[in-house]
């Protein structure tokens, strides 16, 4: 291949090394978002309350549980946001206003809500009972 400047070269033409990311993104050379019709599985995993395939999905598709969660503006400590979780310990980011400049950590454990700075109550739940309270 007849090496081009960067500028008139296409996007299937630039390797993984210009952009310093994985190769394996590049695949069909473009990143699609999935969408829930694309994991039926999960859909019939959940209906049939197969908790542990449901957390085995979960996992594979979002390993790092980076997810975002909306929480709920009327919460307390005993109606916290919950947060689902495979591990009984994890670092959870509360943006208390839309307009804050930084993030507030707080680590969760598994059983004790926790109360950030800003008011709101979170609480470290596996995925069953996450499931069995939010679909009540």
């Amino acid at each position: 291949m007849n090496r081009k400047d960067k500028t008139e070269m296409t996007f299937n033409e630039r390797s993984a090394r210009d952009y310093k990311i994985a190769p394996f993104f590049w695949l069909n050379s473009y990143i699609r978002t999935p969408i829930i019709s694309d994991f039926p599985l999960l859909r019939e995993a959940v209906n049939a309350q197969n908790f542990d395939l449901v957390s085995k999905i979960v996992v594979e598709h979002d390993p790092f549980e980076v997810k975002r969660i909306r929480i709920s503006s009327e919460n307390s400590e005993l109606s916290p946001n919950l947060i689902p979780s495979q591990s009984h310990r994890r670092m959870v980011g509360c943006i208390c206003e839309p307009e804050a400049d930084s993030i507030n950590w707080l680590e969760l454990e598994k059983g004790n809500p926790v109360q950030c700075y800003c008011g709101h109550w979170f609480q470290l739940v596996n995925y069953e009972d996450y499931f069995n309270m939010t679909n009540q």
